[in-house]
């Protein structure tokens, strides 16, 4: 039963949306050379034809707090780990002239922002010191909005040319937002009733049922599971209240502007469904192929994910579009673990154009320390990406890859201030776990997965289980140890200082608990889905050795 308590917790254990590791690497093959051609799609990227965007904002408050306004412009996404958006940063206080702007110096702060120049369709954030205040807004070349936030009555109002386009995209996020907290949180369990009867859970359960707060949704895990799963699917994405907002201002949008606005719901919609099937469903269920749960998601996918239309928008706004962009990468991903294709076939057989090249290169962002063979996708995909900029893109992870599959140093902290670096690990097998203070679906995998892994090992001199807290402070590690539910003291019990916080970065881990194999020669080791446990994890092991 705590097993399929923290399996709900895992959902509080990410510092990212990113979900840890994959269900299947697809495997790779044939040699090829690199090449440069610079190409953006259907749009022109003469220099001549690019514009900034220019953006004033009011921020209003009684009384005056000074703030700070930070505006992001990012003029193309591949992947949510490829950070490509430019920064500025104003503080600028009202002053006795601001009259001259309409305002009162006693009670705004006046911004204005001009971006880069854009070539196409791209996006823009602001956001001030307690977070973001618009988020991911498409914007054209020569786009020009303003904006009034009041703080004090929580108002955002929009005027300017670009008006229209702001306020139906405001009114988007509004309706996103109701429409999921609207929908009661969902809870898997291996079993509903013995859930309940823990402590005072079944009284806590129905009286949030009967009030007006909401409930919780408990499912249990296999067929009850899947069956949700099926009807999420068999919804379309026109259910979106989304939708309804945008068709309002059909009429008062740029025609490429409202293909992308319908590409941000379609990809919305299903980017989530097919990460659950990706992730979550098939990860779990495809060991077992003859269950009823197996042959129910495999229904779901050929009568449901398989069977998506892919020309709801043109391919132009489908390749600007971030969260079309993300569907196209999860749909694309679920085609190759089921089929069994590789990755560069599964791209080939379906899109073409800077899709395609898109794909392939997002596919390297979103898996690259995933992929169980990178150099052979590397090298299958490098002819098919010619365009600047997902050409710059791949080259770097291809330097990346170059440099070796070598894990970066590091210098972690054990309990007496000394420093470990991998030196320290020389000529062994390594499992890097990492976790942090408060995290359930660490202490959950600790106790089913490392704890069988230490017996299975048994005294093997030759692999070493490192157990690394993440936690921000010293004082919350010194909590997770002496808890006893994340490690133990058999293990190597190490922590990660601030100054290492960008190792963490460059192997993408953002969500706990997680694992990094490094082999004797200090590489990265790669895994499949069968591995992520404690049998897999050493059958893995004893094949190396």
């Amino acid at each position: 039963m705590k097993k399929a308590c923290f399996f709900f917790l895992a959902l509080l254990c990410q510092y990212s949306i990113d979900a840890l590791g994959n269900p299947h690497s697809p495997k790779e093959s044939d040699m090829t050379s690199f090449t440069m051609a610079p190409k953006m799609g259907d749009y022109d990227t003469d220099s001549s034809s690019g514009a900034p965007v220019i953006v004033y904002l009011e921020l209003s408050s009684f009384p005056l707090i000074q703030d700070t306004l930070v505006l992001e412009s990012m003029p193309y996404f591949l992947s949510r780990n490829t950070h490509n958006f430019k920064q500025k940063s104003y503080t600028q206080i009202g002053t006795p002239k601001s009259f001259f702007y309409g305002v009162s110096p006693t009670m705004d702060q006046v911004f204005q922002f001009e971006t880069e120049p854009y070539f196409r369709p791209g996006y823009i954030s602001l956001k001030n010191s307690a977070g973001y205040i618009l988020k991911d807004f498409v914007v054209l070349p020569g786009d020009s909005i303003m904006v009034r936030v009041d703080k004090t009555k929580t108002l955002v109002s929009f005027a300017g040319p670009s008006a229209k386009s702001f306020q139906c995209q405001y009114e988007m996020a509004s309706a996103k937002e109701s429409n999921s907290f609207s929908k009661p949180t969902r809870f898997i369990t291996k079993s509903k009733e013995d859930f309940l009867e823990l402590d005072d859970y079944r009284s806590h359960y129905l009286a949030a049922r009967s009030s007006f707060g909401g409930y919780l949704d408990i499912i249990e895990e296999g067929e009850e599971q899947v069956s949700r799963f099926i009807e999420d699917v068999q919804m379309h994405w026109t259910d979106d209240p989304q939708w309804e907002r945008l068709k309002q201002y059909k009429g008062s949008l740029n025609e490429d502007l409202f293909e992308i606005l319908k590409g941000e719901i379609i990809g919305s919609f299903y980017t989530k469904l097919i990460k659950t099937f990706n992730r979550d469903l098939y990860a779990k269920f495809y060991p077992d192929k003859e269950s009823q749960a197996y042959q129910s998601l495999m229904a779901a996918y050929s009568d449901h994910i398989s069977a998506l239309s892919l020309n709801e928008i043109s391919d132009k706004a489908g390749a600007i579009s971030i969260n079309y962009l993300e569907f196209l990468g999860e749909w694309i991903y679920a085609k190759a673990i089921v089929e069994r294709l590789s990755m560069t076939a599964a791209v080939n057989a379906v899109f073409e154009g800077e899709l395609k090249e898109k794909l392939l290169s997002q596919y390297l962002a979103n898996h690259f320390n995933f992929i169980a063979n990178k150099e052979r996708y590397m090298e299958k995909a490098n002819p098919e990406i010619n365009s600047v900029p997902w050409r710059f893109v791949f080259d770097q992870y291809y330097l990346k890859q170059q440099a070796g599959a070598l894990v970066e140093n590091f210098a972690f902290l054990d309990k007496s201030g000394r420093h470990w670096s991998k030196e320290d690990f020389a000529d062994k097998y390594v499992i890097f776990y990492f976790w942090f203070y408060g995290c359930g679906a660490s202490a959950n995998f600790y106790e089913y997965q490392i704890s069988r892994l230490q017996d299975l090992l048994g005294d093997a001199p030759e692999v070493r289980i490192v157990s690394v807290s993440v936690d921000r402070t010293m004082e919350l590690w010194d909590l997770g140890l002496a808890s006893g539910k994340y490690t133990d003291k058999s293990l190597l019990n190490l922590h990660i200082p601030q100054s290492e916080v960008s190792w963490l970065e460059n192997y993408n881990i953002k969500s706990f608990p997680h694992l990094l194999i490094m082999d004797k020669r200090g590489q990265y080791i790669g895994w499949e889905p069968d591995e992520k446990n404690a049998d897999g994890l050493w059958k893995k092991l004893e094949n190396l050795r």
